[in-house]
């Protein structure tokens, strides 16, 4: 697993790493890591730097500019600048068009399937051609690098899915009980270990926290977790309930950090009433959709406490409606620290 010195976060590799496997079948996700890292333009790449970084790898690449009503017939697959509605470009990889729907990549939300018409609205004209050919090196598709098994290893064991974790009334119950009290307010996040809560542009949700000493109301899913992990009571933080309305988002971060010894998570969906909102994991290119009562749960650390790589997530953003969740975290240790500050890491593109 990876340590938490190497824990650099860049959309940039997820990008690179899709693309090469769609080109040869099969990727060394370890190999393109370690050389998109070590490259002075790190973290953030230019598109001549795509250029020079694939044509160091001996596959054909060539920057173009063409207009959004041809990009249905150029060759595939190719990445593309996008820009979303908050004025912010990334590349997506665009790996099949067909019947006039675009279906792509992107290393903020996944996959996804977008009519060419609404597709364009986003499109920023440049396109990064990339081709294999003969004489490319062969460590960029060696499979099974260290990287991938992990993804593999973490797929199987690290991350589930618990239908039915809460009751349809014990969701609603809850929700009423964190409105009523008007308890919500501004999340905060953690910068570092010196750093006080904060709010941050990442994560623009409300918060309501409840304490196992004054909500006994709720204790029992302090029990059912207890159970479920096979944890001491004493272990679990108190439980904090959010509210995401139309357009708020927690982006990718790691919920354990320096800060914390968050060993695990588990997410309960109070509602699912709305559009948008999933949970998505980047290192797997996976999504959840929210349904009432189902909790997630995913690990955050290893048996040497390193943070997993692939615990990295994001709550993307509700497109309509509002989205209620319920966050229990679970430490390596009984919980003695006051509990009114969050400890949640987001990581930068240059900072663990």
């Amino acid at each position: 697993m990876a340590e938490e010195t190497d824990l650099l976060y860049s959309p940039d590799i997820l990008t690179v790493q899709q693309l090469i496997n769609i080109l040869f079948g099969k990727v060394n996700r370890a190999f393109i890591r370690k050389e998109m890292t070590q490259k002075s333009a790190f973290p953030l790449y230019t598109i001549n730097d795509f250029v020079d970084l694939f044509l160091s790898w001996g596959l054909q690449a060539s920057a173009l500019k063409i207009a959004g009503d041809k990009i249905n017939k150029i060759d595939i697959p190719v990445m593309m600048l996008t820009q979303n509605e908050k004025n912010e470009t990334q590349f997506v990889l665009v790996y099949k068009i067909i019947n006039a729907e675009i279906h792509y990549f992107s290393p903020f939300s996944g996959d996804a399937v977008s009519p060419i018409e609404a597709f364009i609205k986003s499109y920023q004209g440049i396109v990064l051609a990339v081709q294999p050919k003969a004489g490319a090196i062969q460590q960029i598709s060696i499979p099974n690098d260290e990287e991938s098994m992990d993804i593999k290893r973490y797929t199987q064991n690290g991350i589930r899915l618990y239908e039915n974790f809460l009751t349809l009334e014990q969701c609603d119950a809850l929700i009423a009980y964190t409105e009523q009290k008007e308890a919500f307010k501004r999340s905060k996040v953690d910068i570092d270990e010196y750093t006080l809560s904060q709010e941050s542009i990442a994560r623009t949700s409300f918060t309501a926290f409840l304490a196992k000493s004054q909500e006994h109301t709720f204790y029992y899913i302090y029990e059912q977790v207890s159970s479920l992990l096979n944890v001491p009571l004493e272990y679990i933080e108190n439980l904090q309930c959010v509210r995401y309305y139309e357009g708020q988002e927690f982006k990718a971060h790691f919920d354990s950090g320096t800060t914390n010894h968050r060993v695990h998570t588990l997410l309960i969906y109070l509602n699912d009433n709305f559009v948008g909102g999933e949970t998505f994991f980047p290192e797997l290119n996976y999504r959840v959709i929210p349904v009432k009562g189902t909790a997630l749960y995913f690990k955050n650390r290893d048996e040497y406490t390193n943070i997993i790589r692939q615990s990295l997530h994001a709550g993307l953003p509700v497109i309509d409606g509002v989205k209620y969740t319920c966050n229990v975290w679970i430490k390596d240790r009984s919980v003695t620290n006051k509990q009114h500050k969050e400890k949640t890491t987001i990581p930068s593109l240059s900072q663990p």
